[in-house]
């Protein structure tokens, strides 16, 4: 590879005005090349032998995705894409794509991007700015939306870290920013057009940490059985009647109203005429998606239905989004990762691969890694030492 910078918003054609797009990509470091040589020699066989002979297959298309509100967020993602690269990409060498909301620097994007190497790192602006977002609203919506941000504990002048309520969802007081990330991982990620030469994408929350060197290759089986996602557990279900009139205005038939995990496989059921909506989401901080799928017009014209034309709800989010479009499709191309034997191990929110009965025990991800996982990670330990010193 070649050190190579580089900064491509502004020579595509036909893109939108806001769209910045900033890709990076070097070498590794002569202290990289190190720790690789004393992979080679570790007495960590499963390290060892993942080093010797990679058992994993690069195919064209596959990318690792995640998005942050802003440059501030680099030191979450320094911890979480390079436990990716050291269980997983050192392997594919895929790139990565980070979307933020408030753009980067040049010198910011080329820090993490030392980080991801030999990999490409690209960071994109996912949408347009907060006063062109509310310079497009129509006056009520407007009103509606300051009525739900705007307090004696917050200015006037609406920002991304106010929080707004929002009638008839039940989860809280979230800040503006939140609800947009929820909106903009619903409908708008798939057809972005920094995804736009990408068909596999890992999805990794960006404060969700690997622990172990993966030995099975998620993209690879993606490929192989030709599936539409693969997800971990299920977070959350639903039971919007709105849901139903969604499902019926775009899909034209029937809403699902059920769906399980049975005999380790994943079974919904469509016709629901009459049955209450009763619908478990995936969990959102980890999955992969084959993004052709939700580019298909029919999915598309459901997504912009799901997320309508109110602004900055946190009611439609990601979650619900990457369940029904995949169970939509042949179900039987929807895998759970645990029924196939994918233990990733990915610590997020305390819990290893979404699993409530496998808690991390240790609510600081520095000193779990510590304590817990570098000694026993020769790989993690190697190339990430780094990254949680901060």
């Amino acid at each position: 590879y070649h050190d190579k910078t580089e900064s491509i918003g502004d020579v595509i054609e036909a893109l939108p005005h806001w769209l910045d797009i900033k890709t990076v990509q070097f070498n590794i470091t002569e202290e990289e090349q190190d720790a690789m040589r004393q992979l080679l020699n570790t007495s960590n066989l499963a390290d060892r032998d993942f080093v010797h002979e990679t058992p994993f297959t690069r195919h064209e298309g596959g990318v690792l995705v995640t998005k942050v509100l802003w440059p501030n967020a680099n030191h979450l993602l320094k911890k979480s894409l390079c436990a990716a690269k050291a269980a997983y990409n050192q392997f594919v060498n895929y790139d990565f794509v980070i979307f933020t909301t408030l753009p980067w620097t040049m010198e910011q994007v080329e820090d993490l991007g030392r980080v991801v190497a030999p990999a490409k790192l690209i960071v994109a602006t996912e949408g347009p700015t907060l006063e062109e977002h509310l310079a497009s609203m129509k006056s009520d919506e407007l009103k509606f939306l300051k009525e739900r941000c705007i307090n004696e504990h917050n200015p006037k002048n609406i920002t991304w870290f106010h929080k707004c309520t929002e009638p008839g969802f039940n989860g809280g007081m979230n800040t503006l920013a939140y609800c947009w990330q929820a909106e903009f991982r619903a409908a708008h990620l798939w057809t972005h057009p920094a995804l736009k030469d990408y068909k596999y994408m890992i999805w990794l929350d960006a404060d969700a940490v690997c622990s172990k060197t993966w030995d099975k290759d998620p993209i690879d089986a993606m490929v192989k059985n030709n599936l539409t996602i693969m997800f971990t557990e299920f977070k959350g279900r639903t039971g919007s009647e709105e849901l139903r009139t969604k499902m019926l205005k775009t899909y034209g038939k029937a809403p699902i109203c059920y769906n399980a995990i049975q005999n380790d496989t994943y079974t919904s059921k469509q016709i629901c005429d009459t049955e209450k909506v009763n619908f478990r989401q995936f969990g959102g901080f980890f999955h992969v998606t084959n993004l052709d799928v939700f580019r298909a017009e029919r999915h598309q014209k459901f997504l912009k239905e799901f997320v309508g034309d109110y602004k900055f709800s946190r009611k439609w989010d990601d979650q619900l989004a990457v369940t029904i479009v995949p169970s939509m499709e042949d179900i039987s191309r929807v895998w759970r990762l645990r029924s196939h034997d994918f233990k990733l191990m990915v610590n997020h929110h305390n819990e290893y691969d979404g699993v409530k009965q496998e808690r991390v025990g240790m609510a600081k991800t520095n000193a779990w890694w510590r304590e817990m996982i570098e000694r026993n990670w020769t790989a993690g330990r190697l190339l990430c030492k780094y990254c949680f010193r901060q």
